[in-house]
């Protein structure tokens, strides 16, 4: 069966007319099936955990997710295991933001030029008061106070665009030797061998290495390498083109028993749970 076209969302007349509607919505049931719209969106994940299918790629949400959504991208929701999501998100026309990049210095390009909608991390005190904004905007629309409402934390919503440039900015007190290595290891060649790899790679005494891991990247060689690795299990395994014992494999854990450990430590599911949730 040939698949269906996205469904595109337009603004309501009532959103044009009063401000942007912010919507929770409790559960992927909630959200539209694969679609697009006309507008821009900004969605905050409330709770839970989903795989959010966008352009043809995937994007892992969890609580604290903050991503940015452009007219064209194409998406949907698809839900993890026994978990679900719960999202806060709203929509807004280009002439109510252009206002903002611009009062914030932040160019268009910044959130229309990625191939995926730019996806940030938010937690702690941004976090509670995005929420509760959000959820008050969701309770008073459709008024004559949502504009307003919504122009007062509108940079808030975007500020963490700055706070990603300016740690990007801020990367270069990272020592040159140690940002070499973390794009080094970006290549599965490279993350696949482990930590034997890293110390091979560094000029300086092992010691060292793990001291300088622990400053800056706030994990062990161990740890971080972990990461890499189940990054790359994740991808493997939605492509659903192997077995879970050969994608442990693939991805550089020598012991199944190990792999199933630490994914269930990450994910809260098992890698045979992760692959055959429901589409």
């Amino acid at each position: 069966m040939p698949m269906l076209p996205p469904i595109k969302l337009q603004l309501s007349r009532e959103e044009l007319e009063f401000g942007p509607h912010a919507h929770a919505q409790h559960t992927i049931t909630e959200t539209f099936p694969m679609h697009t719209h006309d507008f821009y969106e900004i969605f905050l994940v409330m709770n839970g955990k989903a795989i959010h299918r966008v352009n043809n790629q995937t994007q892992l949400m969890e609580k604290g997710s903050l991503v940015f959504m452009r007219p064209a991208d194409i998406h949907y929701y698809v839900p993890i295991n026994k978990y679900d999501l719960g999202i806060l998100n709203v929509g807004l026309p280009e002439m109510d933001l252009l206002p903002v990049l611009d009062y914030l210095d932040i160019p268009l390009s910044r959130i229309t030029d990625p191939p995926l909608p730019v996806h940030l991390s938010i937690s702690g005190s941004s976090y509670d008061f995005l929420t509760d904004k959000l959820t008050r905007l969701a309770q008073i629309f459709p008024s004559k106070m949502c504009r307003p409402l919504l122009r007062s934390f509108l940079c808030e919503l975007y500020s963490p665009l700055i706070l990603q440039k300016e740690s990007e900015q801020a990367a270069e007190i990272v020592p040159p030797w140690l940002s070499e290595l973390d794009q080094q290891m970006n290549d599965p060649d490279h993350f696949i061998q482990g930590v034997s790899w890293i110390y091979s790679f560094c000029p300086y005494s092992q010691e060292h290495v793990i001291r300088s891991f622990r400053r800056f990247f706030h994990m062990t060689p161990t740890e971080y390498v972990n990461s890499k690795r189940l990054a790359y299990a994740c991808e493997l395994l939605l492509q659903k083109k192997h077995s879970v014992t050969e994608i442990c494999y693939m991805s550089g854990f020598n012991n199944l028993s190990h792999f199933y450990h630490v994914f269930r430590d990450t994910y809260q599911c098992t890698p045979r749970d992760f692959v055959n949730r429901p589409l």
